[in-house]
């Protein structure tokens, strides 16, 4: 029987392959933070900002909309420069050319300005967005990988709540010198983490995949045994070309996962999280005017934050179906709750912004994350980098035309969260019925989770993960 890819590690050096591993998680994780810029940019624009530069409400809408437009043909683009230059480079890149922007925003800030540069980072930071998960997945052992995965999520948030305090406490220029100086810490510490060594020996490349699970994992022998089962799995069907991955899609077993998490995707997007990270300051002053909006989104983000970070310690412990369900419960209820507060006239108007808080700590903890994290465990290493692209573009669309619809529907916001509450009740009930186990096992092991009923695998691959760790 084939050793298990990612063995318990039980020699001396375990610490520091965990060190190892763990700090490469968190620098691809951290790549992030420029994403939970541009998510909560649109924060900046308020009424001062806009009259300064002479914004139109729809400008507003467009602006906050720019990424997910540039995230809808530029994964398929990129998908050329991930299986030319790898996923790690790839991801490495497009950290530079945002450095610039940023700078360029804070020291010639006008209309134009902003359309251009929100646009170049959009486009920029697509190309890396959809393949940080699935990278730090090829990255950690089976163990830690949940954990390690959404960490990339905190990432996020102190780029959204970095966002929520500068835009208040700082002037328009040094606001967007901290975001090109966050953005230049990442691109350093970037400089150190390995090539993906699934990539690697997809490409040919032997000797460079050894060293990079070498500085991984720190031992010989862990290597040798890792490495020998990725080629087995790489082998069984293998992928050279986009081309070919493309075929692959017509077999069951990798069309079916594909199929869960575009579905997912499109859920989570219409569920309304991004809708309510982007224009937080708005929403929570339509709720509540007397009260400073900006202050509150601090507090917000903060919880926000915590929020990820207790998702870190549950995520391991805890089958992921089990807390997107829960997760997406809560935020259903809360939704169904601000829905109610806009109806009735004598409801007070802050327990809009309770039910904001609730929705974005338990969206951060169960849903975001989560759901991510998903995504890169189930989708076959065949289809893999197209099945991730293809997830993104269909979030991407929906949360495009979301994003644009918001500026028509702002004054019937009722109509609004009650879609926010329908797609979050069918997102748990598709997680419910569909997910399959996932926690604790290898990436290879979980290549035949659909080649038949999703519980029928799952139940072959918990019996063969057991055998191999008994």
């Amino acid at each position: 029987m084939a050793s298990p890819v990612q063995p318990s590690v039980t020699n001396p050096s375990s610490f520091f392959a965990r060190t190892r591993q763990v700090a490469a998680a968190m620098v691809v994780g951290a790549t992030l933070v420029g994403s939970g810029l541009e998510e909560a940019w649109p924060n900046f624009l308020n009424p001062d900002i806009v009259s300064q530069f002479s914004l139109q409400p729809q400008d507003v809408a467009w602006l906050a909309a720019i990424p997910d437009l540039c995230l809808i043909p530029v994964p398929l683009l990129a998908w050329f420069w991930e299986d030319l230059l790898g996923p790690g480079h790839v991801i490495h890149l497009s950290l530079l050319p945002q450095i610039a922007l940023w700078l360029l925003i804070a020291f010639l800030p006008s209309r134009t300005t902003l359309f251009i540069a929100c646009t170049c980072i959009s486009i920029i930071e697509a190309n890396a967005k959809s393949i940080v998960h699935v990278h730090i997945a090829e990255l950690v052992r089976a163990k830690p990988r949940g954990m390690l995965t959404i960490q990339s999520g905190v990432m996020e948030g102190v780029g959204m709540l970095t966002v929520y305090v500068i835009s208040k406490y700082l002037s328009w220029t040094n606001a967007h010198i901290v975001c090109s100086a966050l953005i230049g810490t990442v691109f350093i510490f970037m400089t150190f983490v390995p090539e993906s060594p699934y990539w690697l020996l997809k490409k040919g490349k032997i000797d460079e995949a050894y060293q990079a699970l070498l500085r991984l994992r720190g031992n010989k022998d862990e290597v040798d045994l890792e490495l020998q089962e990725i080629k087995e799995a790489i082998s069984e069907k293998p992928i050279n070309t986009i081309k070919d991955q493309v075929s692959q899609l017509l077999i069951p077993m990798n069309y079916k996962p594909v199929l869960l998490v575009s579905t997912m995707a499109f859920l989570q997007a219409a569920g309304g999280t991004n809708i309510v990270f982007r224009f937080l300051v708005f929403l929570l002053g339509e709720g509540n005017p007397d009260q400073d909006p900006a202050f509150q989104s601090i507090i917000i983000g903060v919880a926000q934050l915590v929020s990820i970070c207790a998702s870190i310690f549950f995520i391991d412990r805890v089958e992921r179906r089990t807390l997107i369900v829960g997760s997406s419960l809560v935020c259903a209820v809360s939704m169904a709750c601000i829905t109610c507060v806009l109806h009735l006239s004598t409801a007070p108007k802050w327990l809009m912004g309770v039910f904001l808080a609730t929705f974005t700590v338990f969206s951060s903890f169960g849903i975001d994350p989560v759901v991510n994290l998903v995504e890169a465990e189930v989708l076959p290493i065949p289809v893999r980098s197209v099945g991730a692209r293809i997830a993104t573009m269909v979030f991407s669309l929906s949360q495009f035309l979301l994003t644009v619809t918001y500026g028509a529907t702002s004054q019937n916001m009722q109509v609004l969260f009650l879609s926010f509450t329908v797609s979050n009740l069918l997102l748990g009930l598709v997680s419910w019925r569909w997910i399959p186990g996932t926690k604790g096992k290898p990436l290879t092991k979980l290549q035949t989770l659909f080649r038949r009923r999703s519980r029928a695998a799952e139940k072959n691959v918990n019996r063969t993960c057991g055998t191999l760790e008994k």
